[in-house]
């Protein structure tokens, strides 16, 4: 034994009977689970304040009171669950018993109980020690555990469902029946959105149901019935819970027939793909509060799944129907090339015919094809398969609104009927009720607005056909028609030609004698006549003209605009143009239709004559004209600038050297020399200004280019406008990203760059800055001036590289010059295959770019 065993049994014997009492109640009050002290009457006699605190009642309202009042608030001893006085009497210590209790104040626990019997000397049990200890949330937590499990086996069984079902009906039905047998709802369906009805249609149900979708509406708008928790899910995108059907506000319309059927609660999930809500998922419970926040995740998942599947199966389905198409369309191509095939060997009409109907049937899975011919009044059956024999050739259908194919005459439409038990357009005629026909599609025959017949295609199936099938129906339909029209027009056309041939016989001799070139064309603008000066004119052989279209021997794709525009008849005639011929003759056309003895445009009449020297002359003329004008501009601006430049100059030089000679103090004599010097300085470069222009203008300017440092070139050119500068009192900043060498005339550009700093420094303000950039850039070197001055008008950037033009032409102006420098500046740059441009902003500056190609 051990030892700390010993010493407590020596201790405790040591005791009094009152001191051992003292202990087991001091060791009966400090247990932390509830213990309860029953007789044999059921009635609690002792109770510790850990069973006071679990019941959430006084020792007064629980001694003295039997158990089964208190603790399960019945009026008699257990009888649906065990009760531990009575199973203790005969099996003793008892352990692990559950049992649902009640507080003080209502509410329920579980409690986990073990039970001692008590017994008198005789050993006869007299009573029990009743231990509870509260296990509510652990019991909670299972059955939520069990819950989910059942959940979760649900989802897998859908998931296996939904891997190997390929049919989206037989998929929701499945869903609803695991859900229901598996997880326990009363009721499960599955409801899908129908967009023209904007209503919730059940497709899939299982569990208890007993009528209740037939007997509700959800609608999805905002209305009463659209509120409600499957017509927000599928509104939203997200799960909604009711927890308590018989409370909430929103399921008022529905509730009666759900109390009746037992459901208490419920739950809807959206099943979706992507942002596509297909429709959602609706469980019942016969339970409240029994959709836990897990559960739905859970469902939300199944919805999600469902949703995929669903998309599978659309996009499987699709797939199936996009390769029925596509063999249907293959087999309906192959069938319009058989008859075009047919159409350009030159087919009869009765034979295609014949063959359009017998391919058309095949192809369209059809028994019935015809073709009705308009004969007066009447519709002939002229072509057809599947009709009792002796009809082809002999049936008729009436030709107005009462028959499908009189109809189809009247509205130029192809029209689709897809049961005929349900047409209101019309009525079945008796050749289509004779041999049973459901269904059918008829197309008009129509060529350049004239009426022919109706083509259709007919079978004893409803719904059988679709707009693909018109589609192609009357693509055959066009093919039998445009054959009927060309062999009417080929024999109109033989006998236009004939006359033609005559006529043109008569008029050949003077044809081929006059300087013009004439040539007629048929209906297409192909040619079928020309005289002998036609083929001088463009240069080709007879075999290389006859049956060409006209559009082909010119540059511009107007002369056969125009043709077209002749032979349809909406050119006010006759219509002229000058053109220019493949072979560069300018001419002067002029086109005429020709006309049958109907009235009808058969063709078109083109002549042609040359005007090649007149347009040359014409070109020389305008370019004398626009060199006289140029002249005249300059000779004008010359006079103006001359005008006012070389008269101030003068005037400066003549009144300081008047100044000089009656002068007797020298150095003012001097200082009056220097100012008469400068101004004659001025005049020399105005003059000097005027020659180069003159120079320029006369395209006389040559470069004499040799290898040399650009930075050389800047740098003289800044430090020649140094004192300029300095007057003006401008600062001028250089920077030299690039120092290497160019091939230039060094001496003009040098000018260049000159006129553009003069302009820079004497547009600038007192105290502005110009900078010279030279940069390196793909092909070459760029030089940039920028100044700080007045600016230049967005509208007038282009005029400023004008010869002798000014920005203010005025004789008042502010600022003097020729206007020379910017231009010469240009031709020198263009001279050396380079460009100049600027950037200007009005009151903020100005930037003038120089690009000189490598050399």
């Amino acid at each position: 034994m051990p030892k700390i065993t010993v010493e407590v049994n020596e201790n405790l014997e040591k005791l009094s009977k009152t001191e051992k009492r003292d202990l087991l109640e001091d060791v009966f009050n400090s247990i932390g689970e509830g213990v309860v002290v029953i007789d044999r009457e059921h009635t609690i006699v002792e109770v510790n304040p850990a069973a006071l605190e679990l019941f959430g009642r006084s020792r007064e309202e629980l001694i003295g009171r039997k158990c089964y009042e208190v603790i399960h608030g019945e009026d008699a001893p257990c009888r649906e669950v065990l009760c531990p006085l009575e199973e203790s009497r005969k099996a003793g210590v008892l352990r692990g018993i559950i049992h649902e209790h009640l507080r003080g104040t209502g509410e329920k626990w579980i409690a986990e109980i073990s039970a001692t019997p008590i017994r008198d000397k005789s050993g006869r049990v007299v009573g029990i020690v009743e231990i509870n200890r509260d296990v509510t949330r652990q019991k909670q937590v299972e059955r939520e555990m069990q819950h989910l499990n059942r959940v979760l086996k649900a989802i897998n069984e859908v998931s296996s469902v939904i891997t190997r079902e390929k049919n989206a009906n037989s998929l929701l039905q499945s869903v609803c029946e695991i859900l229901q047998r598996v997880r326990g709802y009363r009721m499960v369906w599955i409801g899908v959105p129908d967009e023209d009805t904007r209503r919730v249609v059940p497709v899939a149900k299982a569990g208890v149901e007993d009528g209740y979708l037939n007997r509700i509406v959800i609608t999805l708008d905002d209305s009463e019935t659209g509120m409600g928790p499957t017509g927000m899910a599928i509104k939203t995108g997200r799960p909604q819970v009711v927890r308590d059907i018989s409370r909430d506000e929103n399921y008022a319309p529905w509730r009666d027939e759900a109390m009746k059927r037992g459901y208490r609660s419920s739950a809807a999930v959206p099943i979706v793909y992507g942002d596509h809500i297909y429709g959602t998922i609706n469980v019942y419970s016969e339970s409240v509060n029994v959709f836990t926040e897990e559960e739905i995740e859970l469902l939300t998942r199944v919805g999600e799944d469902l949703g995929f599947a669903l998309r599978v199966i659309e996009d499987e389905e699709k797939k199936r129907q996009a390769e029925k198409a596509l063999r249907r369309s293959v087999e309906q191509h192959a069938v319009i090339a058989r008859l075009g095939e047919l159409f350009m060997k030159g087919a009869s009409v009765d034979v295609l015919m014949q063959e359009a109907v017998r391919l058309v049937a095949r192809a369209l899975g059809a028994e019935f094809c015809k073709i009705l011919w308009l004969e007066d009044d009447r519709l002939r059956l002229i072509a057809g398969v599947g009709w009792r024999p002796g009809l082809v050739g002999r049936a008729t259908v009436c030709s107005d609104t009462s028959s499908q194919a009189g109809y189809t005459l009247r509205t130029r439409k192809p029209v689709l009927v897809e049961d005929f038990s349900t047409e209101k357009r019309f009525s079945i005629p008796d050749l289509l009720r004779e041999h049973g026909v459901a269904s059918g599609i008829s197309v008009p025959m129509i060529y350049m607005d004239k009426v022919y017949g109706v083509m259709g295609v007919h079978s004893r199936r409803k719904g059988k056909f679709s707009q693909a099938d018109a589609d192609f129906l009357q693509s055959v339909a066009n093919i039998i028609t445009a054959a009927f029209e060309r062999i009417r027009t080929e024999e109109i056309l033989k006998d236009s030609q004939k006359k033609l041939r005559e006529l043109l016989r008569e008029m050949d001799s003077i044809l081929h004698t006059i300087p013009a070139a004439v040539l007629t064309t048929d209906t297409e603008g192909n040619i079928n006549y020309f005289n002998r000066q036609t083929m001088e004119y463009l240069g080709k052989s007879e075999g290389e003209i006859f049956t060409t279209s006209i559009g082909e021997h010119f540059l511009e794709p107007e002369v056969e605009a125009k043709v077209r525009e002749v032979l349809s008849g909406e050119a006010e005639v006759p219509v002229t143009l000058e053109a220019t011929l493949l072979s560069g003759r300018a001419v002067y056309v002029s086109m005429s239709p020709m006309r049958d003895e109907e009235n009808r445009i058969n063709g078109a009449v083109v002549s042609f004559v040359d005007i090649t020297q007149q347009k040359e002359a014409q070109e020389k003329l305008k370019r004398a004209y626009e060199e006289l004008r140029e002249i005249d501009e300059l000779k004008s601006n010359i006079i103006a600038n001359v005008s006012h430049e070389l008269r101030t100059p003068i005037t400066i030089a003549k009144g300081f050297i008047e100044l000089a000679m009656v002068e007797e103090n020298e150095e003012d004599r001097r200082n009056e020399l220097e100012s008469a010097i400068k101004a004659l300085h001025r005049l020399n470069d105005i003059v000097e200004d005027l020659i180069e222009i003159a120079t320029v203008q006369r395209g006389s300017l040559k470069l004499h280019r040799k290898r040399t440092r650009i930075e050389d070139i800047v740098r003289s050119a800044v430090e020649e406008r140094k004192e300029q500068a300095e007057e003006r009192g401008v600062r001028v900043d250089v920077e030299l990203e690039y120092r290497g060498e160019v091939v230039v005339d060094p001496f003009k550009l040098k000018r260049a760059i000159l006129n553009l700093l003069d302009n820079a420094i004497k547009f600038n303000r007192p105290g502005g800055r110009v900078r010279v950039e030279v940069r390196e850039e793909e092909g070459g070197v760029r030089i940039s001036v920028s100044d700080t001055g007045i600016g230049i008008p967005e509208e007038r950037l282009e005029e400023v590289f004008k010869p002798l033009t000014q920005l203010d032409p005025s004789p008042t102006r502010r600022y003097g010059g020729t206007g020379t420098g910017l231009a010469v500046t240009r031709r020198i740059v263009e001279a050396h295959g380079g460009r100049i441009w600027v950037e200007s902003e009005v009151g903020r500056g100005s930037t003038f770019h120089i690009f000189i190609p490598a050399g």
